[in-house]
């Protein structure tokens, strides 16, 4: 018999007492049933053994089945809270999709505000030529009367 080093030392003592009351079970039934209905079952130690083997790896599956049940609960619950961190995440992204449009509205209106500023606060070149024309003569005519 096979040794599973997966299960516990202490599971596998219960499941020793639980093997050997279910054989003294089958063994009592069978003298039992075998007095009432007169019929004699035999079963070589051969194929006792394989029946007990068979019983060992459906409860050693049993135990393996209940074992993946709950690390796929503890998946799903996994998968699950993913979702909600990855639903938040977008809801995030796209109030910051939003903020950068806005943003970038913001900048356009201050640019054309800046430009529109820059353009008043440049003298046209008309006032450029009548300020010096009028300040070269403003300086011809104090250099006269200084004369």
């Amino acid at each position: 018999m096979r040794k599973h080093t997966n299960i516990p030392a202490k599971a596998r003592k219960g499941f020793n007492r639980q093997l050997t009351a279910f054989i003294w079970v089958f063994m009592v039934s069978i003298s039992i049933l075998s007095g009432v209905a007169q019929a004699e079952i035999c079963v070589d130690s051969t194929t006792a053994g394989k029946m007990l083997v068979e019983i060992e790896q459906s409860r050693v599956s049993t135990d393996i089945c209940r074992i993946k049940d709950e690390q796929i609960q503890v998946l799903q619950a996994q998968v699950a809270e993913l979702k909600r961190i990855t639903d938040i995440k977008n809801d995030l992204l796209a109030i910051k999709d939003g903020a950068i449009t806005s943003l970038n509205g913001l900048i356009e209106r201050q640019r054309d505000d800046c430009n529109r500023m820059l353009k008043e606060s440049k003298p046209s070149i008309i006032k450029q030529i009548f300020s010096l024309v009028g300040a070269t003569g403003l300086g011809v005519i104090i250099a006269l009367i200084a004369l």
